[in-house]
């Protein structure tokens, strides 16, 4: 017998959403978090996934499952709310990690430099 895939609205408990936007993320996770360090990593992108009004939220997730195992994710929203979430998004980022977004983004900066 063969099993039905479901969309189903995303959770925000749920600890594969956050995971799964990493995951999409991909080397962009360490500039937004302002870490490499992977537990303040996780940790920034579930409180995002947990909040509403950012673009990783889970406000405008949806999961597709087969037998309530989620396969993958997908987020959608309208590009005029896309836009409209990039400053709040950051607000929530910056009262996350504060100046280590900074820090990180400086520091970064001068890496790429030429001498």
């Amino acid at each position: 017998m063969m099993s039905h895939i479901s969309i189903v609205k995303a959770d925000p408990q749920s600890q594969l959403g956050a995971s799964l936007n990493q995951m999409a993320l991909d080397y962009m996770v360490n500039p937004l978090a302002g870490s490499n360090n992977k537990n303040i990593i996780d940790a920034t992108f579930r409180k995002l996934w947990q909040s509403k009004n950012n673009r990783f939220s889970h406000q405008y997730a949806f999961e597709a499952q087969i037998d309530r195992q989620t396969l993958g994710m997908i987020t959608c929203y309208p590009i005029k709310v896309l836009k409209q979430l990039a400053w709040p998004t950051f607000k929530q980022l910056f009262s996350y990690r504060k100046l280590q977004l900074f820090y990180y983004e400086h520091f970064a900066y001068f890496l790429t430099q030429e001498p």
